[in-house]
């Protein structure tokens, strides 16, 4: 508390007075109704407006663009690296062919991280269920071929291609499906392409005047399957070739060279000591496999009168004992090999009394059979395709 001068007299009066003891003046009230100071408000203006000031500097800052100095500074990006070019190996078809057979396992790694370039005759043209282009290139085995699936890129040429033409073909990636090398992904080399080799009608000339007349017509018979078999995948001409190729060899005569670089290259010659390389099955099978005399069923009737047929299904009979005996009885392949025995005479029998019907179910066993081995047996490949 503290003195003050009355208003209206000038006394000294408390500050806590009601009213100023001379003339009465009231005091406190007077105090109460005085105006208040409004500061707060004036205070929270001031500090709004520091506050966005503070938020528009740092706004202005961020929409600078960069100074000449920092952008002449930033480092350039790096040139792309180019990719480095992958090895190639290159073989044939057939020496492909040949080392998976000897060993699948050393093959692959073999050519683990290279590209493969694959050299070889064209047997076929064709596509997969994917519509992708499909080139198979022969072998030493003729329903084993490479198979080449292209990328489409390479489809326009490879339309170009004929049976017997030479090509050469680069995989990134090649394996072993089904006994056949298959590579996938792959391209034409930039190997020109070979033409097919000379019109047929000079090889049989040729084969004609080199030749003894019994076998200048084994020949001529052989070479009219071989156009059937190649060109259109009969099964049953396919299987008849099989046999007249024996015959021939039996008479002294070889596909050769054994040194040709291709197919395209080789012809039938004289032997040379030991280089026939007879079927056994083949060359002793004389009827079929059941005895004809007691044949009731309409699909036996059929196959006993007709002697290739009877020969196919002999031969049939032989191969399966002989496949029986290569593997244990207990063995999944030899389950596969019963299961597709009865398979097959189960279907054969469907065909009734259909010539054409019999020839195509017996000769698709006949060429499963015969292509089996005892490191490779496709069993179900009749049935696939």
């Amino acid at each position: 508390m503290a003195l003050i001068k009355c208003p209206d007299c000038g006394s000294d009066v408390s500050s806590a007075a009601p009213s100023c003891p001379k003339c009465g003046r009231p005091i406190a009230a007077s105090k109460a109704a005085a105006p208040k100071r409004k500061t707060s408000g004036c205070l929270v203006v001031i500090l709004v407006l520091l506050a966005l000031g503070v938020v528009g500097a740092i706004v202005g800052d961020r929409d600078k663009p960069a100074s000449t100095t920092e952008t002449h500074s930033s480092p350039s990006p790096a040139p792309p690296e180019e990719p480095i070019p992958r090895q190639v190996t290159k073989v044939t078809a057939n020496q492909l062919f040949n080392a998976y057979n000897a060993n699948e396992v050393a093959t692959d790694e073999g050519m683990k991280g290279t590209d493969v370039e694959v050299t070889g005759q064209v047997q076929e043209v064709a596509k997969d269920f994917t519509d992708s282009v499909v080139i198979s290139l022969a072998t030493s085995n003729e329903f084993m071929p490479a198979r080449m699936s292209m990328e489409e890129s390479e489809r326009a040429q490879a339309a170009t291609l004929k049976p017997g033409m030479t090509v050469a073909i680069v995989c990134p990636r090649m394996r072993r499906i089904m006994g056949s090398p298959a590579g996938s992904k792959c391209r034409f080399s930039d190997q020109a392409m070979t033409p097919p080799p000379a019109p047929s009608a000079s090889v049989k000339a040729k084969k004609d005047q080199a030749a003894p007349q019994d076998v200048a017509a084994l020949l001529a018979v052989e070479d009219d399957l071989d156009d059937k078999c190649r060109g259109s995948g009969v099964d049953f001409a396919c299987a008849q070739r099989a046999f007249v190729r024996n015959k021939i060899m039996a008479k002294g005569w070889c596909w050769g060279p054994d040194d040709a670089p291709d197919e395209a290259h080789k012809r039938w010659l004289p032997c040379v000591a030991g280089q026939a390389d007879l079927d056994p099955i083949l060359s002793s099978v004389k009827a079929a496999s059941f005895d004809c005399s007691k044949a009731d069923r309409p699909d036996e009737i059929v196959i006993c009168g007709n002697q290739d047929l009877s020969l196919m299904d002999g031969a049939i009979g032989r191969y399966y004992q002989q496949m029986k005996s290569l593997f244990p009885a207990s063995s999944d392949k030899a389950t596969e090999l019963l299961d597709t025995q009865r398979q097959f005479l189960t279907v054969r029998r469907q065909c009734e009394a259909d010539k054409a019907c019999v020839e195509k179910v017996v000769a698709r066993r006949f060429n499963a059979l015969m292509g089996c081995s005892a490191t490779y047996c496709d069993l179900q490949i009749e049935f696939r395709n």
